[in-house]
Formats: C-alpha cells, structure tokens, sequence
C-alpha cells in the first residue's frame, strides 16, 4: 500500500497519482486522489499508455514541470485540463528496476523549493513502500537475505540447506521479485532499512 506524505500531499492541490512498480507490464500499485470522473476516463480508455506524465518519468529521473509536456499529447492534455489538471510536476525514481512516478497537480507552476521537497518525499516515499514489502517477507525468506548480509556466500547457504546453489538463485530471484526490484543487493540494502539485516524478526 502506498503512503503519501503530507509533504507530497500539500504540493498537489488539484491532485496527485502515484505508481510504483513495472510500468512496461502494468504490474503497479497505484494511488491516485485526482477526481473520479477522470480517474474513471483514465482507466477506461488505457490512457496510461499515452499519458505524457507517465512517459517523461519512464524517460528521465528527477523532477519536471508539466507545461513542457503539453506540445506532446494535446489530446491527452486536453482532456486533462478540462478536469482542471493545468499545471503540475511529474516526479521520478528508480531503485533495482522498480520505477515510482508521481504526477502531482499544482494550482501554478513549482519553484525550485517545492520540487526539490517533492523529490526528497518521493524517495522517501518510494524507500518506505519497499521496506514494507520486505517485511512481509517469509521466515525463511527473510533467513536467507540475513545469512547473504552477514557474509555468507550461496555455496555455504546451500549447504546448510542441503539444496543445490542453483536452487538458493531462485530463492533470491523469488524474493527480489516479492519486494518488486531486480537486484538481490538492493535486497539487502531495502531488509536492512527493514531491520531483517540486523537480526531476524518472524
């Protein structure tokens, strides 16, 4: 579940959505509080795919303004702005593969402060979502990540399970799919935000 801030919050004073996740599949989780009737067109009519916001945070990190966008889709923009979505940011982060992207709806253009406490509050927000999902991780899941954080190798792990190495790979490809990323050292990085580095919780 995605946590919005009260930093990101006070930004989006016309509304805001935020995706976390593969959006080249479509396997997102999602938090939008625009209106429902655009949320409802949105949906209904695949707009994710042709949706500028959502490109420019698959194409570039950081922070941009919307304006800059409007030359690319005026369709799309048009009838964004007849729901009154004029003005805003799209705001982007990346960790192991798993993208976040915010399209923050502002009633006029962001100074450089408000996009800078933007961007902070989506890596935050996007750290916190991951920390989340590594602790619904199994027990034996979050054994594993605790055994590779403290210096053992896939070798010795198999051992100690008496299973192959090959088998201890797609123990870890299970659990860096479970949090969403697609490297097992940030795996580590994320559990160890999470605690499940330090010593093990059930």
């Amino acid at each position: 579940m995605i946590s919005i801030g009260e930093d990101l919050g006070n930004l989006a004073a016309c509304g805001m959505a935020v995706g976390v996740g593969d959006f080249q599949s479509g396997n997102i989780d999602l938090f939008s509080n625009y209106p429902e009737e655009w949320q409802s067109l949105y949906f209904s009519k695949g707009l994710m795919k042709q949706d500028p916001i959502v490109h420019a945070g698959l194409t570039q990190l950081g922070c941009n303004a919307w304006p800059a966008l409007n030359q690319r889709n005026q369709v799309f923009m048009g009838a964004a702005h007849d729901h009154g979505l004029r003005d805003g940011i799209v705001v982007s982060n990346l960790i192991g593969g798993s993208r976040c992207i915010a399209g923050i709806a502002t009633s006029s253009e962001a100074n450089a402060t408000e996009r800078q406490t933007a961007l902070a509050a989506l890596r935050g927000l996007h750290l916190d979502y991951l920390t989340e999902r590594a602790t619904s991780l199994s027990t034996s899941q979050k054994e594993l990540v605790y055994m590779f954080a403290n210096g053992l190798r896939g070798k010795e792990i198999a051992a100690l399970y008496g299973v192959s190495e090959q088998a201890i790979k797609q123990r870890k490809l299970h659990i860096q799919k479970h949090i969403g990323v697609n490297n097992f050292l940030v795996v580590v990085n994320v559990c160890a935000r999470a605690g499940i580095t330090f010593h093990l919780t059930s």
